[in-house]
């Protein structure tokens, strides 16, 4: 990921619009897939979705202009696209296929969380993930655009965060076909209300934090770096990790995987335990005594994880 804050794009800043296109775009051909193949494949969820959606058309009395609804935001969303990509062609890699690809995951989601009694906290958990990646590169966009790539998606974060993702599809499938009266409802409730605060409150930090905001830990101060104290920094020293730490959890509790429930806290924990030092080490050394002093004043937000320890610096 380029962080260098000299790289500079080419065409107006649109980024943010082309993520929203590009997952609706996505989206749309999902819900029009699950149309064309409904009542054919004998996909009971698909059918149970598409008369779930029907009935709340009906109760907002809106069943008339659905489609043509739908169909406007359809065709607006992949006409935005293609001028896009005749313009720029390098959005096609950048933002259009992995927008599309999150955007048919949603769709995916919100199809299974609507139509299937017995899964939909798994829909419910892809739509959460899902919204996780799109509004990661759209706050990049909307702030960063000089560090914006194919990466701003966070879908290739690292090996270790596929696998953990990996282990945990793997546990709730196998549990739903070993244990299938496992699940349990009000569980699944209480993480999926960790699930929207905990990317709140990340998606809050990345915007009040502004250009400051990096995925990467940088290892030099570029000019316009500032120090960061107000808005949800004034709770925590680092309140996008404690968002996704937090998030991370309540996915596990909404598919109630309860051995992923336990070990995703310990490797989290561990991990920001170790990047909270180098970050820190490196913020004392751009910023000083300011950093040091909003040190004592302001905890990180994690359990037990205090931060990089300076003594050289005398209180205030």
């Amino acid at each position: 990921m380029r962080d260098d804050g000299e790289y500079k794009r080419e065409g107006p800043h649109t980024e943010h619009i082309g993520c929203i296109a590009s997952v609706a775009i996505g989206t749309a051909g999902c819900l029009w897939l699950a149309s064309t193949v409904k009542g054919d494949l004998g996909l009971n969820w698909v059918d149970a979705a598409f008369d779930r959606i029907l009935g709340l058309s009906n109760r907002l009395e809106i069943t008339a202009v659905l489609p043509l609804l739908a169909k406007t935001t359809a065709a607006v969303a992949a006409c935005s696209g293609v001028l896009d990509v005749v313009r720029y062609p390098s959005r096609l890699k950048e933002i259009y296929i992995p927008g599309s690809f999150v955007g048919f995951t949603m769709g995916t989601g919100g199809l299974v969380a609507l139509g299937s009694q017995r899964h939909w906290s798994w829909g419910c958990y892809m739509m959460s993930v899902s919204m996780y990646h799109a509004s990661e590169y759209f706050i990049t966009a909307l702030h960063n655009r000089d560090v914006l790539s194919v990466d701003s998606w966070m879908i290739n974060h690292s090996k270790e965060y596929g696998a953990a993702a990996a282990a945990s599809w793997i546990e709730y499938w196998v549990e739903c076909a070993l244990f299938p009266r496992f699940q349990f409802s009000m569980v699944s409730k209480i993480g999926a209300v960790m699930v929207v605060l905990g990317d709140g409150l990340r998606k809050l930090a990345m915007h009040t934090a502004g250009t400051n905001f990096k995925h990467q830990v940088a290892d030099t101060r570029i000019d316009g770096h500032e120090l960061v104290t107000v808005g949800v920094y004034r709770l925590f020293r680092h309140p996008s990790y404690v968002g996704w730490f937090y998030w991370s959890i309540g996915t596990q509790l909404l598919l109630c995987n309860p051995i992923c429930l336990l070990a995703y806290p310990v490797i989290s924990w561990q991990f920001f335990r170790d990047r909270i030092d180098r970050e820190e080490l490196r913020l004392i050394t751009f910023f000083g005594k300011d950093y040091v002093d909003y040190q004592r004043r302001v905890g990180t937000g994690l359990p037990f994880i205090s931060g990089y320890d300076v003594v050289e610096y005398p209180s205030s």
